[in-house]
């Protein structure tokens, strides 16, 4: 699966399970690439970052509390203007 898809997978995760639309921010960490989704002027105490294995392309959620050191030396990767947070 091709990164841009993928992108398209979590777009329309977060807009399915969570209403939110657009993604803000993508960081490969290794095994997978971990997504925020939503305004990214606007701090989300408690929001939602989901993971993608590259493997198997599986989501999970991410625990930024336990993880921020794979966060800070993961790479961040551009996320498509078609998937990216639009504001109304």
């Amino acid at each position: 699966m091709e990164f841009n898809d993928i992108c398209k997978t979590v777009y329309e995760y977060y807009k399915k399970h969570l209403n939110i639309d657009g993604l803000c921010s993508c960081v490969d960490i290794g095994e997978c690439y971990v997504f925020s989704a939503g305004d990214p002027n606007i701090t989300n105490y408690g929001g939602c970052m989901i993971t993608v294995d590259k493997n198997n392309h599986t989501i999970d959620t991410f625990d930024i509390i336990e993880n921020i050191p794979l966060l800070m030396r993961g790479k961040k990767l551009e996320i498509s203007n078609e998937y990216k947070y639009k504001a109304s």
